[in-house]
């Protein structure tokens, strides 16, 4: 039985508003790792995107998947300008507090982070901070 794994990322262009997508499934004996990372690569070689969210998926990607990511959003966030802003939204488990999800906000370009709100995993409440 082979392992599917879909990876679809799409990189939204500032100029055009058009998506740029890669799809992959995973096989048997195939690294379930590539195809998130070939398509981190082509995302990172379109414009800057306005906004990356991610939402209880960091967890299961591995470290060195998740640096390289971090680079490539911190990449467009070097990109961003105020007239075109990036914002990153990470929907995560709490890392104090694993019965709730933490809400953080990064903008670019000015680099601002923090945490915005906490919220129940399946969206029955939202505690804004």
């Amino acid at each position: 039985m082979a392992l599917s794994f879909p990876a679809e990322l799409i990189a939204v262009s500032r100029g055009s508003r058009s998506g740029a997508a890669v799809t992959g499934d995973v096989g048997p004996g195939d690294d379930p790792w590539a195809t998130p990372r070939r398509c981190w690569r082509k995302c990172s070689d379109v414009e800057a995107r306005p906004v990356v969210m991610h939402s209880i998926a960091w967890q299961y990607i591995p470290t060195d998947v998740r640096w390289r990511i971090t680079e490539v959003i911190e990449a467009a966030g070097e990109r961003a300008t105020g007239a075109e802003p990036l914002a990153w939204v990470r929907y995560e488990p709490d890392e104090w507090d694993r019965r709730r999800a933490a809400v953080w906000l990064r903008t670019f370009p000015d680099g601002a982070d923090g945490l915005v709100a906490h919220a129940d995993y399946h969206g029955r409440w939202l505690s804004p901070r």
